[in-house]
């Protein structure tokens, strides 16, 4: 699937829709190649009916502040580039304010496909890694 994204923009703003426990919702994630786990922010979690007193499990992360252990808990749901992902491990994790994203959409959602980034159309490009069809076959 191909999307556009606006290159000259500071971070890459990808549209996604997440579902889990008892509600669902439209989302905004910023791309981070940079983030190994996928990240929402904690309120976002507790719209979509989570106990943000009992995670799964936590990681350590590394954030502006040093180290910490942050919550993850499972959604039933992410929806983004065309792609799903069913019981999907996401980390709740306070961004910053002037954060514009709900969360981060990190390495584990790329894990075992075909990412493209072309800065120059401004398109994101996302396949299974053995899917007949290749952007760049002619």
């Amino acid at each position: 699937m191909n999307v556009p994204f606006d290159a000259i923009q500071p971070g890459i703003r990808i549209r996604g829709y997440v579902a889990a426990f008892s509600a669902d919702r439209y989302v905004e994630f910023t791309l981070d190649t940079g983030a190994t786990r996928s990240v929402l922010r904690p309120h976002i979690l507790q719209y979509l009916g989570c106990d943000l007193t009992r995670p799964i499990s936590t990681v350590q992360m590394t954030a502006a502040t040093g180290v910490i252990a942050a919550p993850v808990f499972q959604i039933q749901t992410l929806h983004a580039l065309g792609q799903f992902r069913n019981n999907f491990p996401i980390v709740a994790v306070d961004l910053p304010v002037t954060f514009a994203a709900d969360g981060l959409l990190g390495l584990d959602f790329f894990r075992g496909q075909i990412l493209t980034l072309d800065f120059e159309r401004g398109r994101i490009s996302l396949y299974p890694p053995r899917s007949r069809w290749w952007p760049f076959s002619r």
